[in-house]
């Protein structure tokens, strides 16, 4: 039978029927389904996301705060020898003596040269993790100045080695403050207290730093620098002789 315009709409049709209604709202409870689904699902994938990113972010703190205790202990580790480089009373005498007296030079010498070859480890660590200019120059001048303290423990703190370690690139005090023991003192804890705090503090990548202060340096230039380095060839990473 033909359908005349004036005759019911299709909708009417449509919903007259139980069986095409029914299907209709099977198809749209389907599409309701899939939406909520899909929703869900989208969610379920943003939690994720957002979780992983959030232990991501907690493990680079972690290895930000392990990194910086590590680089403390060195640091303590490499300063050692001035401790037993300060003089003591003598228990006997009443006297201030120096340790070096008591237990002889080589014990104090071998501390030196490790203090040393931890010191130019560690400054090397420090160009890499740290973009601060004061934290490096800072332990150059801690290590400079454990070098003086070294010497006049021994008694070989002399004119040339006070000129090879003094000013501002290396222990920041002049060649006559170099030989008055309380400035040396007050200038390493300050130096080293300012490294402390850096480290401790300061903004760090364990990832590494893209630094170049005064040009590329190459393998060899930081080989040849530290311990036994030429007189003349000393990198930022010398340490004092």
């Amino acid at each position: 039978m033909m359908l005349s315009q004036s005759g019911p709409g299709w909708a009417q049709l449509v919903m007259s029927s139980p069986l095409i209604a029914a299907a209709i709202a099977g198809i749209f409870a389907i599409c309701i389904a899939i939406s909520v689904t899909e929703a869900k699902a989208t969610k379920r994938l943003a939690d994720a996301a957002s979780i992983r990113t959030d232990k991501e972010r907690e493990d680079r703190q972690r290895a930000k705060l392990m990194l910086r205790h590590q680089l403390v202990d060195e640091a303590v580790a490499a300063v050692s020898v001035w401790y037993m480089c300060l003089p003591y009373k003598n228990a006997r005498t009443g006297r201030l003596a120096e340790l070096v007296e008591v237990d002889g030079f080589t014990q104090i010498h071998e501390q030196y040269m490790k203090s040393r070859s931890l010191g130019h480890a560690l400054a090397v660590k420090l160009d890499a993790y740290y973009a601060s200019e004061d934290l490096h120059r800072n332990w150059h001048a801690v290590m400079d100045l454990v070098s003086v303290r070294y010497h006049d423990a021994i008694g070989s703190l002399t004119l040339q080695l006070r000129q090879k370690n003094a000013d501002g690139e290396h222990s920041g005090l002049t060649v006559g403050e170099l030989g008055d023991g309380a400035l040396v003192s007050r200038r390493f804890l300050e130096a080293l207290a300012d490294v402390m705090a850096e480290i401790v503090g300061g903004d760090i990548s364990p990832d590494g730093h893209v630094r170049q202060v005064a040009g590329p340096r190459s393998v060899a230039q930081l080989e040849g620098g530290g311990v036994g380095a030429p007189d003349g060839d000393r990198s930022r990473h010398d340490m004092p002789a």
